[in-house]
């Protein structure tokens, strides 16, 4: 009985050191991820967008405490020329809703520009100015660690300020009343605590690779409980 009680306390000892042993190769994959994303990003001359600034501001990946740069690979690999022609997209899209004065038609016109773009990011406020709903700046940092910025083609953030009209009209069209939403591949993505889920668990990944885009975080989730890579 005592040697079994032994070599029970004994093989307890073995899992504790696996598990230690375990838990500090993963800790050293996430820094080495991290200082080759910080090297990359330092290696990188600036780029002229409103949103998107190579930093090393606090960000995570599955709640690990990760800091993740916003940099985005998408933006970085596109023409200057496609970058202002998106930018001019959004504020041709902008002007044509807020100056309709039909209900209908521009009811219908929402509808027709969560179909048009890829992503569509829906904040009462501009992101360079003052912003009405706290929510709104996690929403877009959410988007920003994956890459996905306002200047990527297919990508529209929609200003809904000061307009009760067409705040009704997005919560008729995604039946959901919490603010701010996103949508993505003219589908509801959901609101701003269902996009932070999304990025929490690596689902997003999926659902923007859907809607034609690309996280720059593929590759970067791992199970809670196993070392596998998920969306991959």
């Amino acid at each position: 009985a005592v040697v079994s009680t032994q070599s029970g306390h004994y093989g307890r000892d073995i899992t504790e050191v696996m598990e230690k042993e375990y838990r500090f190769k993963r800790i050293r994959d996430y820094h080495k991820k991290m200082k080759a994303e910080k090297e990359h990003v330092a290696s990188l001359p600036g780029i002229r967008s409103d949103e998107y600034k190579p930093s090393l501001e606090q960000g995570s990946i599955n709640l690990r405490a990760m800091k993740i740069p916003y940099y985005s690979p998408q933006l970085r690999a596109q023409p200057r020329g496609e970058t202002e022609q998106a930018f001019q997209k959004i504020a041709e899209w902008t002007e044509k809703i807020h100056g309709t004065q039909d209900r209908d038609e521009k009811f219908r016109l929402v509808g027709d520009m969560f179909r048009e773009f890829k992503v569509v990011m829906v904040d009462n406020g501009d992101p360079l100015r003052e912003m009405k709903w706290h929510a709104s700046d996690d929403m877009l940092q959410c988007f920003r660690r994956h890459g996905i910025v306002r200047g990527i083609t297919g990508v529209m953030h929609f200003d809904v300020r000061d307009d009760e009209e067409l705040v009704e009209m997005c919560v008729e069209h995604s039946g959901n009343t919490w603010m701010p939403q996103a949508w993505a591949g003219g589908r509801f993505l959901g609101c701003w605590r269902t996009v932070m889920d999304l990025g929490n668990s690596g689902e997003i990944v999926d659902r923007l690779e859907e809607a034609g885009l690309t996280s720059k975080l593929k590759g970067c989730y791992y199970d809670i409980e196993f070392p596998n890579l998920i969306n991959h």
